[in-house]
């Protein structure tokens, strides 16, 4: 859905943005909507994804098997 939107509505603030602000606005405008998007995604997004599945004896066991071509 935000792909459909963001389509939709991109070409649309864009052309606004440009007639009432002129071209160094809507270059200054979306850049600073890039950079807010990429620091909400560094907090929001983890560093660790699954991090129970890292903790769980089934994974610590599995890492410490040995095996043997004999």
């Amino acid at each position: 859905m935000a792909i459909g939107v963001g389509t939709c509505a991109g070409p649309v603030l864009g052309s606004l943005i440009n007639r009432f602000l002129g071209y160094s606005m809507t270059f200054a405008c979306f850049s600073a909507l890039i950079f807010i998007s990429f620091l909400i995604a560094i907090i929001f997004i983890p560093s660790k994804l699954n991090y129970l599945a890292e903790t769980t004896d089934d994974q610590k066991i599995g890492e410490n098997k040995s095996v043997s071509y004999t």
